[in-house]
């Protein structure tokens, strides 16, 4: 994680403080230090400057954004177990037993409803990280600034919601976990996948983010029932 930090810190560094190769390495670590205990703004000033950041709120702005970039980091470590459980909504989400008419109804009902609030959750992921990503790296590639001040200016509702978002996966996963390991390689039980489909609609059900009062208030991913 640490690594990954400082990755993208080391293009900013260049472009904020005017290091010589040499010097580069030792600001990294040293901004890196102060951007996770900030205590003065005066020591991360030419940063402040180079994004074109207000004064006042800067430290919340850098702060959300260190946020932004774990996320960044924690989205591409969780992508591989969501395929997994792509695959087996794919292949194992239907019950084992024959249902009455009313039971497909309303079991179908159910499946469709919590399959659409993953795919909005997720569309959410994809549209925050291709933004950040994408004015990212039009700063550092281009030097086109204005993309990525942008994004910074809202980072921190951003960072609110890709958590909040990002967590409630998270949740996802632990829960299928503890349905699909009771029935390996093979379909559930009605009663078990109509209770693990309503565990997962009140996981995903929209809530506000207020990022004011710190509460949670509601490329391609491979995820291929939530495209």
């Amino acid at each position: 994680m640490s690594a990954h930090l400082k990755s993208r810190l080391r293009p900013l560094i260049v472009a904020a403080y005017k290091r010589a190769p040499a010097h580069v390495e030792k600001a990294v670590e040293e901004l890196t230090a102060k951007l996770f205990c900030m205590r003065e703004l005066r020591d991360i000033l030419p940063l402040i400057e180079a994004l074109r950041l207000p004064i006042e709120g800067a430290q919340q702005i850098l702060t959300s954004w260190l946020g932004i970039a774990y996320f960044e980091y924690e989205y591409s470590t969780i992508q591989k177990n969501l395929q997994e459980f792509a695959s087996w909504m794919s292949e194992y989400s239907i019950p084992q037993e024959k249902l009455s008419k009313a039971d497909r109804e309303h079991f179908s009902a159910n499946t469709d409803n919590v399959k659409k609030q993953l795919r909005e959750s997720w569309k959410s992921i994809v549209e925050i990280s291709t933004e950040y990503r994408t004015s990212y790296d039009a700063f550092i590639m281009r030097d086109s600034l204005d993309g990525f001040i942008n994004f910074l200016a809202n980072a921190e509702s951003r960072y609110w919601k890709m958590g909040d978002i990002l967590g409630r996966f998270e949740q996802t996963l632990v829960v299928w976990y503890s349905y699909a390991r009771r029935f390996p390689g093979q379909r559930l039980p009605y009663s078990s996948l109509i209770e693990l489909y309503d565990v997962l609609r009140q996981l995903h059900r929209p809530v506000e983010v207020n990022p004011h009062h710190g509460k949670l208030v509601s490329g391609a991913s491979g995820l291929d029932f939530l495209i």
